[in-house]
């Protein structure tokens, strides 16, 4: 049959197999390129090198969704005169021989058939999955197929875009595929009554949350202007039972008795470090500005403080002078008798000490600013001047121009420094809780809750095998859960 071969009449595909073989010719040549498939009777045909194309990856999405296929035809139905018309626009871009009902398009092309049948895709509802070429294919043929799937199985339900099969394994290669464009889903089963028979389970993806819609939207979306109409009409607001961060609590109480009083006023901050509820990420990044800010305020008073720290007390005044002539000599011109009374050990008020530290070369602030700056300092540090000093307040405040004891002044200023430079020490380690925040609030993860944990008695196996791939992180089991190797 050579010379009627060679006169363009069609070749068995075994026969061809067998040529190729004696010519030690591989399937991979590229002159098979301009060979086709076609049927007996030459009404169909394919190319021997198929590319998917976005155009063939919509229609096995709709095959997947809502098709039939026997050994003869295979059947896409459909109710919505849009995708009608799509389905078969696109058939006829790909050549493939189809005809239309009222409620379906039937592909009327064996070639075509044979191809579906090849690839996996000959399989009943509850054994459907998804064709391993997509999977293969780039991001904009996953697009295509996901789109014409959900157009069929899938919709808006409530505040969720959601699909429904009854394959298991179907509903967790859409998980899986999914992930390539960055979006998480949830899978329930639901009991769905079939006519005439008993309910039965069916397997519910559900997308919902910011961040996933926003995706869904910009990357897959429907094919028909009614389903996109009601996905553009969901409101973008986040789901506080999906967008969450779960585990932070121990971060928090950490940061709480950090910095303590400083975080009094936080928005949530109480509910937060209680685990009450668990922030989303924008949340979380509104909560680490606020704590950011509180930092920066702390770090603003070191001027202030700095002041308070600088007051010695009066034994040490009385030291300096005993040391120094010309310094006592100042002290005693300029304070006289008050001074032999300061060195017997009678305690100045605020006044005759301030003056005391300017003769001793201590620049000091007057005596009312250096109560303001005292009480400054417990406001800020939200440290009840009472438990200190029952008497602080009044000199403070009823008081403000009474020549107030120097000694009660200069305990106050020390222990309300004592108290910052405590809470100043810790800014390091918040910088470096928020640092470990703010990675968690930017990251591109999701958190699922353990629901169960059960043991598993290993009666046969010897081994355990590992699995490697490039960044040593990948998805395994059912739905799809990221797993490292080291877990």
């Amino acid at each position: 049959y050579l010379y009627k071969y060679e006169a363009e009449r069609r070749v068995p595909i075994s026969y061809l197999l067998k040529i190729l073989a004696r010519l030690e010719i591989t399937t991979a040549d590229t002159r098979l390129s301009e060979c086709f498939i076609t049927s007996a009777s030459g009404t169909g045909r394919l190319p021997v090198r198929l590319v998917v194309t976005q155009d063939l990856a919509k229609i096995l999405g709709y095959l997947v969704s809502e098709g039939t296929i026997t050994n003869a035809v295979a059947i896409i139905s459909n109710t919505d005169t849009e995708i009608l018309a799509d389905i078969r626009q696109t058939l006829a871009a790909l050549a493939v021989n189809h005809f239309a009902t009222e409620k379906s398009v039937v592909i009327a092309d064996i070639v075509f058939v044979k191809f579906l049948a090849a690839i996996g895709m000959k399989e009943k509802s509850a054994t459907k999955r998804i064709p391993s070429l997509i999977f293969e294919s780039t991001k904009s043929v996953q697009s295509a197929f996901l789109a014409a799937y959900f157009e069929g199985d899938g919709g808006v339900d409530g505040a969720a875009v959601t699909a429904i099969s009854k394959s298991p394994m179907l509903i967790s290669d859409i998980s899986y595929l999914l992930y390539c464009f960055g979006i998480r889903g949830r899978i329930s089963v639901r009991k769905k009554m079939i006519p005439g028979k008993q309910k039965a389970d069916y397997h519910l993806l559900s997308l919902s949350g910011q961040s996933n819609l926003s995706r869904f939207t910009a990357h897959i979306n429907f094919v028909s202007a009614r389903k996109r109409e009601l996905l553009a009409g969901l409101a973008r607001e986040e789901n506080t039972n999906v967008d969450v961060i779960p585990g932070l609590v121990p971060l928090f109480a950490e940061v709480n008795a950090l910095l303590g009083r400083a975080l009094r006023g936080l928005h949530n901050w109480s509910p937060l470090r209680r685990g009450v509820f668990n922030p989303s990420q924008r949340e979380l990044r509104r909560v680490i500005a606020d704590i950011r800010n509180v930092v920066k305020e702390v770090e603003s008073k070191r001027r202030l403080f700095d002041v308070l720290a600088r007051l010695p007390n009066i034994a040490d005044i009385i030291a300096t002078a005993a040391q120094s002539k010309t310094i006592n000599a100042a002290l005693w011109k300029e304070l006289g008798s008050s001074w032999a009374t300061i060195q017997r050990g009678m305690v100045p008020g605020a006044v005759n000490a301030l003056r005391a530290l300017r003769c001793a070369g201590i620049a000091m602030p007057e005596m009312a600013e250096l109560k303001s700056a005292v009480s400054e300092g417990f406001a800020f540090l939200a440290e009840p001047m009472k438990h200190h000093n029952p008497s602080l307040r009044s000199a403070l405040h009823a008081r403000p121009e009474a020549n107030t004891s120097y000694t009660m002044l200069a305990e106050a200023a020390a222990f309300i420094t004592a108290r910052y430079e405590s809470l100043y020490a810790h800014i390091p380690r918040v910088e470096e809780i928020l640092a470990r925040l703010e990675r968690l609030a930017e990251a591109n993860l999701a958190w699922d809750e353990i629901v169960i944990i059960e043991p598993f008695k290993n009666e046969k196996e010897r081994y355990v095998y590992d699995l490697t791939v490039d960044n040593e992180v990948f998805l395994a089991g059912y739905g799809g859960m990221f797993v490292h190797n080291s877990y």
